[in-house]
């Protein structure tokens, strides 16, 4: 006869396998179901869902834009510190959402993520819900690549140097570093290229600005820059 010690302690362990294996039998069930897999991919921001990539910050305030898989190799650049060569800086690497996820994000989508995660499979009523806020994602986001497209066949190549520029910003984002916090812009100009960089205080988004700033094109994209020392000349309101 086996002894057991702590019966209450027993019945929980039991209790909680049970609840387990229920779990995973649902789990099972669900993504045997076609597409379900998919939805599963996209809530978990897993497969086809994957980050597409991470963006490396590091103290100094420079970035690195590196690859899904050379993140998870560790293949992360080390960078000594510009005053004192012998120390390596801090950096924190920060996951690029997939479009089509970064497209659905709200309460709802974050809500089936936890009851995803919680019990293992979705409701009937869940997953066609899921389904169709994944299809509107999908249209949403050829129809902004559509337009990209179209922008950048248009768009003059990204100036460099001490220039001015005008613009709306179209978001403001708050990044963290060694320092804090600090708010960055990314704009896009009158003459079609987009710049991002520290935004001054005064900068809102929506609203069409002037300002002068060093900007270094991208070495990816001729349409894309990099912007410091910014100054506005002049702002007006979002529309």
């Amino acid at each position: 006869m086996t002894y057991i010690n702590n019966p209450a302690a027993y019945e929980a362990a039991k209790q909680r396998r049970i609840r387990m294996n229920a779990k995973i039998g649902r789990q099972q069930r669900w993504l045997a179901v076609a597409g379900n897999q998919e939805l599963s991919d996209f809530l978990m921001e897993s497969g086809e869902y994957s980050p597409v990539g991470y963006v490396v910050r590091y103290e100094d305030g420079t970035t690195q834009r590196i690859s899904t898989e050379d993140y998870k190799a560790g293949k992360i650049e080390e960078r000594p510190m510009a005053n004192m060569p012998a120390y390596l800086q801090d950096y924190k690497a920060t996951a690029v959402t997939h479009p089509v996820v970064k497209a659905s994000s709200g309460d709802f989508y974050k809500k089936m993520v936890d009851a995803l995660e919680e019990y293992g499979a979705l409701t009937e009523g869940q997953t066609k819900a899921v389904s169709a806020m994944l299809a509107r994602s999908k249209a949403k986001i050829a129809e902004w690549s559509k337009a990209d497209q179209e922008r950048a066949v248009n768009a003059e190549d990204c100036p460099t140097g001490r220039v001015e520029i005008t613009g709306k910003v179209l978001n403001l984002t708050l990044v963290e570093n060694s320092w804090g916090e600090t708010c960055k812009m990314l704009v896009e100009a009158d003459q079609g290229f987009r710049v991002y960089g520290t935004a001054p205080a005064e900068a809102e988004k929506g609203e069409t600005i002037t300002f002068t700033a060093t900007v270094t094109p991208s070495d990816r994209d001729a349409k894309f820059g990099f912007f410091k020392r910014p100054r506005i000349v002049k702002q007006k309101g979002a529309a």
